[in-house]
This record gives structure tokens, C-alpha cells and sequence, in this order.
């Protein structure tokens, strides 16, 4: 049986992905629906649960949720929430927020909306 078909097959597949890739097909911005409501000055409802411990930060808590609902949209994304310092939720809660959508700019939250 001869292999190099096969061989070739896989490489000329491999290099289509790296093109899709090279032109941005496989990016944040183009898989995701959240990242589509960033820019408008309009609220966002979001429903989810709460992944993360909230963390303190300066200007309230942080934490990363995990949504089941935008806009009354069937939505399965991450998102980073930032909340003021005053509510109580943590991990596993189960939460509606409202606000607006900006983009993530951390390093390692590059591919999460960011809820404020």
C-alpha cells in the first residue's frame, strides 16, 4: 500500500488550515457572537454562571462567567464581568448583569469580552 497520497492529503490540509489561520478565520472576533455587540453604546443583558473566585480589584470585583444568554440570545461564551464592590456573588452562582461590552486588552484573556 502506498502511503504518499495519504501524506499528501495531510500536507496540503495542514497548509490550508495555516492559510485560514493566516488570514484571521480562526479568530476571536469571527467565532464569537458577544465580540459582535462591542462597539455599539447600547446595554447588553447577560445571564450565566460564575467560573472564577471574584477577585478585588480597584475599582470593584473581577471574575470570568460563563454566559447562557445575551439579549435574550441563546449565547455558550466566557466573558470577563467587572462588578462593583458592593454585591456579593462567587463561584457558581447563577447571575444576570447588565452593561456595556469592551474589548478584553489583558494578555491572557484575549479571546473574553469584557462586561463593565
Amino acid at each position: 500500500m502506498c502511503k504518499r497520497p495519504i501524506i499528501t492529503i495531510f500536507i496540503v490540509y495542514a497548509f490550508i488550515l495555516i492559510l485560514l489561520n493566516a488570514f484571521g478565520d480562526f479568530s476571536c472576533e469571527k467565532q464569537s457572537y458577544l465580540y459582535k455587540l462591542i462597539g455599539d453604546n447600547n446595554t447588553v443583558s447577560v445571564e450565566g454562571r460564575i467560573l472564577s473566585v471574584p477577585q478585588l480589584v480597584k475599582n470593584g470585583k473581577r471574575f470570568i462567567m460563563k454566559t447562557s444568554t445575551a439579549n435574550a440570545s441563546a449565547v455558550s461564551e466566557k466573558i470577563i464581568v467587572n462588578s462593583h464592590p458592593g454585591y456579593s456573588v462567587s463561584c457558581g452562582d447563577i447571575i444576570n448583569v447588565e452593561g456595556k461590552l469592551k474589548k478584553s486588552f489583558s494578555s491572557a484573556s484575549h479571546c473574553f469580552p469584557s462586561l463593565i
